[in-house]
């Protein structure tokens, strides 16, 4: 038994540094890159403004007076453009939360106030 417990330990003993892995030799023949072809740059096409259709002379049917709604236009933040007409990313334009918030200032989702289409 002696015999065989040598034998198999010469064995794992000396095909051990047969099962590390070999090292890759560095090639050296230098790497051949493909030229690529110059893209031709996007064509920018504007879109034709379209003036909105006012209904001639349109007679109101009922003359009720007009019942005065809350500015919601105070709560809202206006929006900021830039020259070219696209809103500007650079100022803060969310709107206060209606419910309790979380010490970062965003709004507290566990409550119905927050949540949109939930609100009592």
């Amino acid at each position: 038994m002696k015999k065989v417990l040598i034998a198999f330990t010469a064995l794992i003993w000396f095909s051990l540094p047969g099962m590390a892995q070999a090292v890759k030799k560095a090639d050296d023949k230098p790497k051949t890159v493909t030229a690529v072809k110059p893209v031709a740059a996007a064509k920018v096409v504007e879109m034709p403004k379209t003036a909105a259709k006012t209904p001639a002379a349109v007679k109101p049917v009922a003359t009720t007076p007009a019942v005065a709604k809350p500015q919601a236009a105070t709560t809202k933040t206006p929006i900021v453009l830039k020259k070219d007409g696209t809103p500007d990313k650079r100022y803060n334009t969310t709107p206060t939360p209606a419910g309790p918030v979380k010490k970062d200032g965003t709004p507290d989702m566990r409550y119905n106030k927050n949540k949109k289409g939930k609100s009592k």
